[in-house]
């Protein structure tokens, strides 16, 4: 198995196994020895055989080999990686594994962490108009933990044309004021108050149903996605929401088609905005006078 390590006397100094991390994959060990040559012919190593004692793989006992290349010359040391695949529905905890190379066997002890993950497909809907509706995605849990997708979840809509409209809005009042009463300042001012006063109640809500049980670690579902969108968004907009979920994000965008519910405030370069604008202009040329 080992070449000709059979027979040469090695022996371990130093072992190391290093669980799935930020750094390594999700789902692969990485592990080490360090030998020692105490003969006096080189050894060349070529594979390792691995007893996996708690059925992280498989059953319990089952042995894999595990291909590995070393050369040590007599008296020399020398670190063997050892790499191999770990199921990425893993559950979290402490597993045990014999490693043997050549007549050397070493105990390692693998911990494998926490590795919530969830997928959405698709993960980006489209929603038109307003009020209530309903969407379908697939849900795929590609972690070691049970996933619950209980609960409402609240996301901010950002309309992506707002301060453009706006901007537009407040210079059209250029026409309405000489030239001695603009303030470009308080223009520009009130464009942005304007648009956080539009997008202060715009607020999306969102509800994956059904949501009574936990999507378990490899197990993927059809989930119907409730959306319920503000009435009053002006239909001139596109919005956007970026929905938090777990570990992943759904997107939503909203394209209204109608204003419902509550009045929506004045829009920019309509005549009431342009005689307010006016005249708080005036009044702050009256200030400074």
């Amino acid at each position: 198995m080992n070449g000709r390590a059979t027979g040469q006397p090695l022996a371990v100094t130093e072992t190391l196994a290093e669980a799935p991390g930020p750094r390594l994959r999700a789902n692969r060990c990485r592990a080490s020895m360090v030998l020692r040559n105490a003969g006096d012919e080189r050894v060349v190593i070529r594979s390792a055989e691995v007893r996996d004692l708690d059925g992280l793989r498989g059953a319990p006992g089952e042995t894999f080999d595990v291909r590995v290349l070393g050369l040590l010359r007599s008296g020399a040391s020398a670190r063997i990686p050892i790499r191999f695949e770990v199921p990425p529905t893993a559950a979290p905890g402490s597993y045990r594994f014999d490693v043997t190379v050549g007549d050397v066997q070493e105990s390692m002890t693998l911990q494998v962490a926490p590795h919530p993950q969830l997928r959405l497909s698709p993960s980006v809907v489209l929603v038109t108009g307003s009020g209530h509706s309903s969407r379908l995605v697939i849900a795929e849990n590609g972690g070691n933990l049970d996933l619950s997708l209980a609960g409402v979840i609240a996301a901010p809509l950002d309309d992506e044309l707002i301060m453009c409209r706006s901007l537009r809005g407040a210079l059209s009042l250029f026409d309405e004021l000489d030239e001695a009463e603009i303030d470009v300042d308080r223009l520009v001012v009130r464009a942005a108050k304007t648009a956080g006063t539009a997008l202060a109640h715009a607020i999306l809500g969102v509800r994956f149903v059904p949501d009574d049980e936990p999507l378990l670690p490899g197990a993927s579902t059809r989930l119907v996605v409730e959306i319920d969108t503000p009435t009053t968004l002006d239909p001139r907009g596109r919005y956007v929401a970026i929905v938090p979920v777990l570990t992943t994000t759904l997107t939503v965008v909203v394209v209204p088609t109608k204003v419902g519910g509550i009045t929506s405030p004045p829009v920019p370069g309509q005549p009431a905005a342009r005689a307010a604008a006016k005249k708080a202009t005036k009044r702050n040329s009256t200030k400074r006078n």
